[in-house]
């Protein structure tokens, strides 16, 4: 089972075609009673013609139910163009709230909905092998089929991994047998290409400081033993320590 306690940062090559396409980061943290999970995916190559895409898909999960409460989705082309889109699971209210730019919809919440950073931290819990699961997401069902642990090759050496098929799509996601259940490869086809991720590093996940919590880098420390009273110096001293800079004279 995936240690949701933990923060996480995955890192990922981004091949397309067999050639370089940029790098994706999946991060996961504690943020206000929230389970995070971040996927940063930063394109460029021939999959985007050259332009600079960077796309960034946040979930919100209840860490009780393992379910999104809140998921954000933004698009950036060129560091210029900005489109973004907003997704809140009610269910205490049995609605689904979308906001996308400056347009509102409200619709019921009949299912146990997924986006898709939840549904990588899905298929991360510890799927049993050899069983084929359904979810909704918010395009539509889709079915995840778990199938027997393989041995994968990557920067990593050599590890045991359950290759799951998600159709529709369809995309494939090596998913790795040990407790952490690290996504090692995963394969996606766009168009007539297929894009490659191929998992480099792993490390802590870097979560910025709440407004309401400063970082503890400027929070003040207070010593135990009290300074020493320091008095004041008259006008006459600072006057003296003070340095003259001489003005330049006019031409």
């Amino acid at each position: 089972m995936l240690e949701p306690m933990r923060p996480e940062e995955l890192v990922y090559s981004l091949t397309y075609g067999g050639e370089p396409a940029g790098r994706q980061i999946i991060q996961s943290f504690l943020e206000g009673g929230r389970l995070v999970v971040r996927i940063t995916a930063e394109f460029r190559g021939p999959l985007t013609q050259g332009r600079e895409v960077r796309k960034v898909q946040t979930s919100y999960l209840d860490p009780r139910t393992n379910l999104p409460v809140r998921y954000t989705e933004t698009l950036e082309v060129e560091r210029s163009r900005r489109e973004s889109q907003e997704y809140v699971f009610d269910r205490r209210e049995g609605l689904l709230r979308q906001a996308v730019g400056r347009h509102r919809h409200t619709s019921p919440l009949v299912e146990d909905l997924y986006d898709p950073a939840a549904t990588l931290h899905f298929l991360r819990s510890g799927l049993v092998p050899e069983r084929i699961y359904y979810l909704w997401q918010l395009a539509g069902p889709v079915g995840v089929k778990v199938e027997k642990a393989v041995e994968v090759e990557g920067p990593w050496g050599k590890l045991l991994a359950y290759p799951m098929l998600i159709t529709p799509g369809p995309e494939m996601v090596w998913i790795e047998a040990d407790s952490d259940h690290r996504p090692l490869r995963f394969l996606r086809r766009i168009q007539v290409r297929l894009l490659e991720g191929v998992l480099q590093h792993t490390g802590r996940a870097v979560q910025r400081p709440r407004p309401e919590e400063p970082s503890p880098q400027r929070r003040r420390h207070r010593s135990p033993h009290p300074r020493p009273h320091r008095p004041r110096p008259s006008a006459g001293e600072r006057a003296k320590t003070q340095l003259h800079v001489p003005q330049k004279e006019k031409e």
